[in-house]
């Protein structure tokens, strides 16, 4: 199963480009690219449209990995049909099936685009897609006897034309929680997502007792930065709270800003100064 991913949208409703909107210390488009990268697709293909040149930009350091190409859709204005030609276009003449994936799903994981491949592969059906109740989501597989009629869309139509004029060959993989499958439509959508992630932190610091904590270490291999600005937003809750937060690695640019002073500072004693300088809270 090939890869391709749609993210050549004029993001009408969100107002700006949406997948080089920060998120979590990167653009919202590269956590879907790195998960389509760490799961079993034989290959991913990203469809680029409006703003190419910044978008291909923000995934720079992933093109390294031989799976990953990027093709430019030069009529995306013309709807996401022209997008999905585009990427078919690029497929090996002998690809059995092909995944889409939309570029605004910054919570999908590898786990889930591997349950549908082996979904797919084990019920031999034509189409197979996750089920969130009484509604479809994405990615969706199509296998190769629809790419003819997925080539014939136009506008902004996407396959879920071809999915309705099929029922029989369609394989529903249901999942339990929607929240994986969220999608960036709009400014909110973000914003409840951020704000989900404070909310989470919060939890986090009342369930492993935190609150009492004067010193906090994290450790581990990715994650520690974005876990640690969630933090400081959920003690900064706390206008009585004095906190100064810092990493010997960078920052996120989503993390720029926030209830906080930013700084990049060169030695321990300057942080200690910054610390009895300023009430607010410091991150370093």
């Amino acid at each position: 199963v090939a890869g391709i991913i749609l993210a050549g949208g004029l993001s009408r409703r969100f107002g700006t480009n949406k997948l080089i909107e920060p998120f979590r210390g990167k653009q919202l488009l590269q956590w879907t690219v790195e998960a389509a990268l760490r799961s079993h697709l034989a290959s991913v293909n990203v469809v680029l449209g409006h703003e190419h040149d910044k978008v291909r930009t923000a995934l720079a350091a992933l093109t390294t990995d031989p799976r990953l190409t990027l093709t430019v859709n030069e009529s995306f204005a013309d709807g996401q049909s022209t997008s999905i030609a585009c990427g078919l276009a690029r497929l090996a003449p002998d690809c059995d099936a092909a995944m889409f994936m939309v570029g605004d799903q910054p919570l999908i994981d590898s786990s889930v685009i591997d349950r549908l491949i082996s979904a797919f592969a084990a019920s031999k059906a034509g189409i197979c897609f996750p089920s969130l109740g009484t509604r479809r989501g994405n990615p969706v597989i199509f296998t190769s006897q629809f790419f003819s009629e997925l080539r014939q869309l136009s506008g902004d139509s996407g396959g879920r034309i071809v999915i309705d004029r099929h029922p029989e060959a369609c394989v529903p993989l249901a999942f339990s929680s929607a929240a994986q499958f969220s999608d960036i439509d709009q400014q909110a959508d973000l914003e409840a997502l951020c704000s989900h992630d404070t909310a989470a932190a919060s939890q986090l610091v009342q369930s492993l007792c935190l609150h009492d904590s004067r010193v906090i270490a994290l450790c581990g291999s990715g994650g520690k930065t974005g876990l640690m600005s969630a933090l400081v937003r959920a003690f900064a809750r706390d206008p009585s709270e004095r906190i100064l937060a810092t990493a010997t690695t960078k920052f996120g640019i989503d993390e720029r800003t926030g209830p906080w002073r930013a700084w990049q500072i060169g030695d321990a004693n300057a942080l200690r100064l910054l610390g009895e300088r300023y009430t607010t809270p410091i991150l370093a």
